[in-house]
């Protein structure tokens, strides 16, 4: 009788730990912070916008019901809201499709909102899927990991936004025309920032580049006008792309990595209250225009593995007084390369090489200017 009364609390005794243990170990999977149904048997009894609902009730109600159930709505794995984007205004609900792969959402143009926090079968923010849409935040699950061409391009009232932790590519124009937008977070794991990504940006006013980050795209910051302060390109950026960083004349300071080995024509183009840039120790090309109108810049060196400076690539810098140029054979030197820079600017070459640079093609047309070190 006692080994029987042992063995039932024994019984009793695992069941109740089982049970304690399964509910202290939440599934990292399931849905948090979603509205309350009205109805536990419809998923649309969160929602807030008419039209959203009957978008859902029309596509999604497989068995003519009246409601979307749990199971209605896991089988559902694409979205296209295009329809309804003069007139959508709220997406609340949309977590309860947790199997939700595809959104599409260009031009609803008065949607506020979007909070995709929970949809984390989405692994990419696809091409176009919310261009020209006016939410002022968006809300992305962690399972992004690109950021599709154009997909928040023109999001005019668009503030601010955090890129999840694993997204790696950001597409060209992805938030061309984000005229508002004041700040934005990239991970450290981005390796490439398109064509024109955040062109027009004009409010941003702080970035961070990725540690992780290997090419910066022709006008990936174009004009963004308000971005302030010093700007350090990472030693694994190889590139950075044509018109890059031009017109934001904010900027006081330019750090080009050791990795880097082209920069593209008139990638700093018209940043006119620089007073400083590294350039980094493996640069071999120096683009058209690449400085042309720096005009607070005073001092610049230029690394010895140098062999091309393209035209104008410092014209109109007319605070430069210091050039130390230290490659030993002369670099291919553009038209007007050194034009209109200080009346008393000096370039500084090898000692070695004085003779070589005076007669070199390019070169002496400033032969007056260079001197030894």
């Amino acid at each position: 009788m006692k080994k029987l009364h042992f063995l039932l609390l024994a019984f009793v005794w695992a069941a109740a730990f089982t049970a304690c243990s399964k509910d202290e170990i939440p599934d990292p999977n399931a849905p948090t912070g979603l509205p309350a149904l009205l109805d536990p048997d419809d998923v649309c009894s969160c929602m807030d916008d008419l039209e959203f609902m009957r978008y859902c009730y029309r596509n999604f109600d497989t068995d003519k019901n009246g409601k979307v159930s749990r199971a209605e709505a896991d089988a559902v794995t694409e979205m296209d809201l295009t329809e309804y984007r003069t007139s959508l205004r709220s997406i609340t609900g949309i977590g309860y499709f947790t199997n939700l792969r595809t959104i599409i959402g260009a031009g609803c143009c008065y949607l506020e909102t979007v909070d995709l926090s929970n949809n984390r079968k989405i692994t990419s923010i696809q091409k176009n899927a919310f261009q020209n849409c006016g939410m002022t935040n968006v809300l992305l699950p962690n399972s992004v990991t690109s950021i599709g061409d154009e997909a928040f391009a023109w999001c005019g009232q668009l503030a601010s936004i955090t890129l999840p932790n694993r997204v790696t590519s950001i597409g060209e124009r992805a938030f061309y025309g984000c005229h508002y937008m004041e700040s934005i977070h990239m991970p450290d794991g981005v390796t490439s920032i398109g064509k024109s990504a955040f062109e027009g940006c004009r409010d941003l006013t702080d970035i961070r580049i990725p540690k992780g980050l290997t090419q910066i795209g022709d006008r990936a910051f174009y004009y963004c006008s308000y971005l302030t302060g010093d700007i350090k390109i990472p030693d694994k950026v190889k590139t950075i792309g044509a018109k890059a960083f031009a017109g934001c004349y904010n900027l006081t300071g330019i750090a080009i990595g050791n990795g880097t080995t082209a920069i593209g024509s008139e990638a700093f183009y018209d940043c006119y209250n620089i007073t400083s840039v590294t350039i980094g120790k493996h640069v071999t090309s120096i683009g058209s225009g690449t400085f042309f109108r720096c005009s607070n810049l005073n001092s610049i060196k230029i690394p010895e593995e140098v062999t091309v400076i393209g035209y104008w690539a410092f014209c109109d810098c007319d605070s430069l007084v210091n050039i130390y140029c230290k490659p030993t054979v002369p670099p291919t030197l553009g038209r007007g390369a050194f034009n209109y820079i200080d009346s008393s600017a000096k370039i500084y070459v090898p000692a070695a090489s004085v003779e070589a640079y005076k007669t070199a093609k390019g070169w002496s047309e400033y032969a007056s200017r260079i001197e030894g070190f």
